[in-house]
């Protein structure tokens, strides 16, 4: 069965008179036809089709009402969080099954904080709860950057360069003094030469840098390759045009410590509201985690759960944690290819995996309940 039909049947199941429309997040995939939109649209066709298939009956209704959510989310924050909790299920799936969605929720009533997932082990359930991590500074300090640079772009753009512009800013620094930057006596360096840098002091540890050099102009028959080394970008134009140009990049400065206790005070808040949806719960908690900025890799995610984590006890309700791996390439020979996840116990729980789920977490068994029986390879 092709993806397309595998969607059709989910939208005439779940979302029946739902057209695709770049009002919505999944709208805006299918009407786009580059590959990497095609292959993510087929991703998710196949995590559908494995997902609702793995479910118990009584999940049935939820995913219903999970996968009508999907197709008619507009948030792409949303999205990603709903499409997270389908690619972790369908991860988990190849694994154990069957799984109960939202396992703590009543069938009437308002429905009190839930994991997403309870699984079925010899030992007894396993409650799974899926998040996406969100480190609040690193995306409040990419807010703020790409404000100056707007301004940047526009006080440049109006004095007719052709200029390229590489702002290094602190992951921390004081809005209202980094305005500094748009003022014309800072900025009449860059605008009187073709080439330089400048530190702006913008209240933080260390200064702000802009640093500019001529913006490349390609004429016909030429090609990246011709750009001179260190650039990162060109406009295109005949050689007889006249006008102004430019194009910016930005990144953080200062040390990695930095970025570490921003990211590690955004997963710690994070651990602090998983909390509540596991307490008075008999079954062990599990955590899969996924980092929603490119800063936060899952390398580092895994590495502050080991050292940062587990050595603290008031996390000692946690049993265990995951880190999704996403799937970075759609080629075949690449070994990114896949989505997976990776797994990591704490060293201190108030209850410790069962040598089940231990097995089950590092890949060595499956665990598939059939009529009353593990079915276990």
């Amino acid at each position: 069965m092709h993806a397309a039909e595998v969607l059709n049947q989910a939208r005439d199941q779940y979302a029946p008179g739902w057209v695709p429309s770049r009002d919505t997040v999944l709208g805006t995939l299918l009407s786009t036809s580059a590959q990497p939109a095609v292959c993510e649209a087929i991703a998710l066709a196949w995590s559908l089709r494995v997902v609702a298939a793995a479910l118990t009956e009584r999940s049935l209704p939820i995913f219903a009402k999970k996968v009508g959510e999907l197709f008619a989310e507009r948030s792409d924050v949303q999205f990603d969080e709903r499409r997270t909790e389908l690619e972790v299920a369908e991860l988990l799936a190849a694994r154990v099954s069957p799984i109960a969605f939202e396992p703590y929720v009543p069938s009437e009533g308002d429905p009190p904080p839930s994991a997403d997932y309870a699984i079925s082990l010899p030992e007894g359930s396993v409650a799974i709860d899926v998040t996406v991590v969100h480190v609040d500074a690193f995306e409040a300090w990419a807010r703020a950057v790409r404000q100056l640079v707007d301004g940047l772009r526009t006080r440049i753009d109006s004095e007719g360069k052709f200029v390229a512009v590489e702002l290094a800013m602190p992951l921390e620094f004081d809005r209202t003094r980094a305005q500094v930057l748009l003022e014309r006596r800072t900025l009449s360096p860059l605008l009187k030469s073709n080439e330089g840098s400048l530190f702006v002091d913008v209240g933080a540890e260390v200064q702000a840098e802009l640093r500019w050099s001529p913006l490349p102009v390609l004429v016909p028959g030429e090609g990246i390759q011709t750009l001179p080394q260190g650039a990162f970008a060109a406009v295109q134009a005949p050689p007889s045009s006249v006008g102004s140009g430019s194009a910016f990049n930005y990144r953080p400065v200062g040390g990695g410590s930095d970025a570490e206790r921003l990211a590690f005070t955004s997963l710690r808040r994070t651990l602090q509201r998983k909390k509540k949806q596991f307490e008075g719960k008999p079954e062990p908690p599990v955590l899969v985690l996924k980092s929603a900025h490119h800063w936060l890799t899952p390398e580092g995610l895994l590495d502050l759960l080991e050292r940062r984590v587990w050595p603290n006890g008031q996390y000692a309700w946690l049993t265990a944690a995951c880190v999704l791996f996403p799937r970075r390439s759609f080629v075949e020979a690449s070994p990114d290819n896949q989505s997976r996840l990776v797994s990591t116990l704490n060293t201190g729980p108030h209850v410790a995996a069962s040598p089940s789920l231990r097995s089950l977490l590092a890949g060595e068994r499956a665990f598939h309940l059939r009529n009353g029986r593990y079915e276990e390879r």
